[in-house]
């Protein structure tokens, strides 16, 4: 069983970002970055499938600059047998329907059973790749999963988060792709190992300026910082009176 997952590099939580010039954010000089938490989770997941297969095998891929390779290092350190670059310009921030028809062109002949990625990534959290690279490889998808198994070599058992703690239980016939949630289940750590192999042997590299792309289909009219609406209140009077304002705000925002 071939298993493929999408990983992407995002900036660290607390990394500050550049906001010049009206376009997207990026990283400032410095910047620290690491492979996204749900495309770990996702990572996690395909080597635990693969674990239960007599000859299953993991593959990892990431779309970005030159420094992107490092998610590539962690993957390996992970437990993936083979990492692939999809190199694109250092500053470029290509859109989600770019992302994803790079990877389609890239994995169409490449006959994975299952095509794994993070719910959204923690930069942009569009959540778009995914359903993208399914619907224009014509696989069976599935999104926010939570739990995986497989039935059998060609059927595929999903949990899918849901509303008020409610799970949709769905069997999906492979091949097939699913975004995956956050589950309880934690990424397990690189072995130094695996790390060692991984940095004696660079990923696969492939620009994508040599793979097909669609004609821009979006365009970034402007962007602003998120302002600052609400304030604090402080409520006067004594405990009675405090206590009476504000049930009486309660009420008016429809929470009592």
């Amino acid at each position: 069983m071939n298993i493929l997952v999408c990983v992407k590099q995002v900036p660290e939580p607390q990394t500050a970002l550049d906001w010049q010039g009206g376009q997207p954010p990026l990283a400032g000089a410095g910047a620290r970055f690491q492979m996204g938490d749900l495309d770990a989770q996702a990572l996690e997941w395909g080597l635990t499938l693969a674990q239960t297969q007599p000859a299953g095998r993991v593959e990892a891929v990431t779309v970005g600059p030159s420094r992107a390779a490092a998610v590539l290092e962690r993957a390996r350190g992970m437990g993936a047998q083979a990492g692939f670059h999809l190199l694109c310009p250092e500053q470029d921030d290509p859109p989600a329907l770019s992302v994803a028809s790079w990877l389609a062109a890239w994995a169409r002949e490449r006959a994975y059973d299952l095509i794994l990625t993070g719910g959204m990534s923690q930069d942009a959290m569009q959540g778009q790749v995914g359903p993208l690279l399914a619907g224009l490889l014509g696989l069976n998808w599935a999104t926010l999963a939570v739990d995986l198994r497989l039935e059998s070599p060609g059927l595929l058992y999903l949990e899918r988060e849901g509303e008020a703690g409610r799970r949709q239980c769905l069997e999906l016939d492979l091949p097939a792709l699913v975004s995956v949630q956050a589950s309880p289940r934690q990424p397990r750590y690189p072995s130094l190992s695996n790390l060692l192999k991984a940095k004696a042997t660079p990923p696969e590299t492939v620009a994508t300026a040599g793979l097909p792309a669609p004609i821009p289909r979006q365009e970034l009219l402007g962007l602003t910082r998120p302002q600052r609406r609400r304030s604090g209140r402080v409520l006067a009077g004594g405990l009675e009176a405090q206590a009476g304002e504000l049930c009486a705000i309660l009420r008016r925002q429809g929470l009592l």
